[in-house]
């Protein structure tokens, strides 16, 4: 499983839709804290992409055994981020 849940991402100052919405999800200046899948994917793409780098031969079906097996679901609290 992914982290998709308050995620801290690059925002754009106020000009989103999303930003102008939910002002409160903002971090300083310049993130915007959100959660849903949209977060959760370039987590998972960018783990894909560095296992297949290691691993080029591996099949779609093995990737996921792969993420699927060493998922957790286990509750993490988010780590304290300090941003300017």
């Amino acid at each position: 499983m992914a982290p998709g849940n308050r995620v801290v991402s690059v925002g754009t100052q106020g000009a989103s839709l999303l930003e102008q919405l939910y002002p409160a999800n903002r971090v300083g200046t310049s993130y915007l804290k959100l959660s849903g899948t949209s977060m959760a994917t370039p987590v998972v793409s960018g783990t894909v992409a560095l296992m297949l780098e290691k691993q080029p031969g591996l099949t779609p079906d093995q990737v996921k055994a792969r993420l699927m097996k060493t998922a957790s679901r286990a509750f993490r609290p988010p780590a304290r981020l300090s941003i300017p």
